[in-house]
C-alpha cells in the first residue's frame, strides 16, 4: 500500500485480505489479498499507463506474486488475451501449457502471464487405504466421518423443552488437532472397541490443490492469460500462434483463442454485417428518393473516402481498430453521405433547370454554391466529437475515444475529398451515359 500510495496519480486505496470482502469475488484464500485503487480525475497519464507504473513498482516485492489489471466505468475490455487448452492427459496438458506460457511471456507487449494451473491453495489430503481399514472392520466412510466429527463436530441428538427442540452438538476442544502430526495421531474407535491411530489406516499429506477444475466433454481445460500493454490482442494472437507452430503438439491436445478476443471477433463480425446492411438500406432509400439508380451509387463513393480518414485518425492517435471503432464507423456511414447527397441533389436540380449548361461549369458552380453549407454542417459534428477524440473529460473518457477518432477522422477527410472527388466521379459516369446515348442515336439513324 505504501508503494501504491507513492504514485502521484492515486487518490484512494481499498485493501481486502483473505476470502472476505471484495477478494471473495476473485475466489481469494487466506494467503491472498485484493487491492482496489481509485485514480485522480485530473491526471495526465491514462489508466493503462498508471497500471504499468504500478506493475513496475510492485514487481520486486519478495515472496509475493503481484498482478495488476485496469478497469473503469464503461470499460470495453481489460487489456488481456486468453487461450484455452483442452486434453485428456492432465500431465501432458500441464507441460504443454507451461511451455506455452514461456512463449507468451516472450512476446513484446505481454507484461504478465498466468495460468489456471497456478490457481492452487495449500490443503491437507486424507488418503484412506480401504484394505487396511477393512482389517479393523472400518469402511472409508466411517473413517472420513470420524475425522469430520473431530474437526467440525457432530450433532448427537435433540431434546425438547417447552415445545422447542435443541440440537445436542459434540465438539472437540479447539487444540485437540492443532497440526498435521496431531491429525495423524488422532484416535478412531473400531467395531471391536479397539482404538487405533488415523495413520494406521490412512496417509495424511500436505499438497497444493486446484481451486477449480474445468472440463468440457469430459476433457480437462486449462487457460493461459496474458496482460497487454502497448499492443493489441490481434497482434499478440498472431505472434503467439506463429511461435507455437515450432512446438510439437502432444496427441489429444487442442488450443484456441477464447475470452475477450473471441468476444471481440464475434462483435466485429456482427458490426461488419450491420455496416453492409446499413449501406444497402441507404442505397435503397436514396434510389427511391432520387428515382434514379446511378446517383445513389455515386453518393456511396463517399464511404471509401471517409474510411481513409478513419485509418489516418487511428494511425495519428496510435490506437488499433477495435469494437468501439467499428461502432464509430457504423455511425459515420449515416453521417458522411449527407454532404454528397446535398451536392448531387443540387447538381441534378441545376441540370434540370438549365440542361444546356456545360458539365464542367455546372460542377464548378455546384461545388462553389454548396461548399459553405457542407463545411458548416460537417464542422459542427467534427468540433462536437473533438473533445471526446482527445479524451478530454471525466474519468473513463478514453474508453469511448476510438469511436470519436473514427467519426472525427472520417468526417474531416471525407468532407474535404467529397467536394473534389464526387464531382469527378459524377463527370465520369455522366460522360459514359452521354457516349452511350450518342451511340444509340447513331444506330437508330
Amino acid at each position: 500500500e505504501q508503494i501504491i500510495a507513492e504514485n502521484k496519480n492515486v487518490e484512494d486505496i481499498f485493501a481486502s485480505v483473505g476470502s472476505g470482502g471484495m477478494a471473495a469475488l476473485d475466489q481469494s484464500a487466506s494467503n491472498a489479498s485484493s487491492t482496489t485503487v481509485t485514480l485522480k480525475e485530473n491526471r495526465k497519464s491514462s489508466t493503462e499507463e498508471v497500471a504499468q507504473e504500478l506493475r513496475d513498482a510492485l514487481k520486486d516485492i519478495t515472496g509475493a506474486t503481484v498482478t495488476v489489471s485496469s478497469s473503469s466505468t464503461m470499460s470495453m475490455g481489460s487489456g488481456g488475451i486468453e487461450f484455452e487448452f483442452t486434453g485428456s492427459d492432465d500431465k501432458e496438458l500441464t507441460k504443454y501449457v507451461l511451455k506455452a506460457e514461456e512463449v507468451l511471456g516472450k512476446i513484446d507487449g505481454v507484461v504478465e502471464t498466468s495460468t489456471s494451473i497456478s490457481e492452487t491453495k495449500p490443503e491437507i489430503q486424507l488418503l484412506i487405504d480401504a484394505d487396511k481399514a477393512a482389517r479393523y472392520g472400518l469402511s472409508t466412510a466411517v473413517v472420513a466421518n470420524s475425522v469430520y466429527s473431530v474437526l467440525e463436530g457432530t450433532t448427537a441428538g435433540r431434546y425438547t423443552e417447552n415445545g422447542l427442540e435443541y440440537d445436542i452438538d459434540l465438539v472437540y476442544p479447539k487444540d485437540y488437532v492443532k497440526d498435521v502430526n496431531a491429525l495423524k495421531n488422532m484416535r478412531i474407535a473400531t467395531m471391536t472397541g479397539q482404538w487405533i491411530a488415523l495413520s494406521d489406516v490412512a496417509d495424511v499429506v500436505e499438497r497444493q490443490g486446484q481451486t477449480t477444475l474445468t472440463r468440457i466433454d469430459q476433457k480437462r481445460v486449462l487457460t493461459l492469460s496474458g496482460t497487454l500493454y502497448g499492443t493489441d490482442m490481434n497482434s499478440v494472437n498472431r505472434e503467439f500462434n506463429k511461435a507455437m507452430e515450432q512446438i510439437p503438439v502432444p496427441s489429444g491436445i487442442s488450443r484456441h483463442t477464447g475470452g475477450e478476443f473471441e468476444i471481440m471477433i464475434d462483435a466485429m463480425l456482427s458490426l461488419v454485417l450491420a455496416i453492409f446492411l446499413g449501406i444497402l438500406l441507404m442505397y435503397m432509400v436514396m434510389a427511391a428518393q432520387f428515382e434514379n439508380l446511378l446517383n445513389p451509387f455515386i453518393i456511396l463513393f463517399t464511404l471509401p473516402l471517409a474510411m481513409i480518414g478513419v485509418v489516418l485518425g487511428h494511425v495519428i492517435a496510435g490506437m488499433p481498430l477495435s469494437v468501439v471503432s467499428c461502432i464509430g464507423i457504423l455511425m459515420l456511414m449515416g453521417i458522411v453521405v449527407n454532404n454528397a447527397i446535398v451536392l448531387i441533389d443540387f447538381i441534378s436540380a441545376a441540370k434540370k433547370e438549365n440542361p444546356d449548361i456545360p458539365r464542367t461549369e455546372l460542377l464548378v458552380y455546384a461545388g462553389k454554391t454548396r461548399m459553405r453549407p457542407v463545411l458548416m454542417t460537417s464542422l459542427t459534428s467534427i468540433l462536437g466529437f473533438l473533445p471526446m477524440a482527445l479524451a478530454i473529460g471525466a474519468t473513463g473518457a478514453e474508453m469511448m475515444q476510438p469511436l470519436a477518432v473514427s467519426l472525427t477522422g472520417g468526417l474531416t477527410v471525407g468532407t474535404v475529398l467529397t467536394l473534389f472527388v464526387i464531382p469527378v466521379v459524377y463527370a465520369i459516369f455522366d460522360e459514359k451515359i452521354m457516349k452511350r446515348k450518342a451511340k444509340k442515336a447513331l444506330k437508330e439513324n
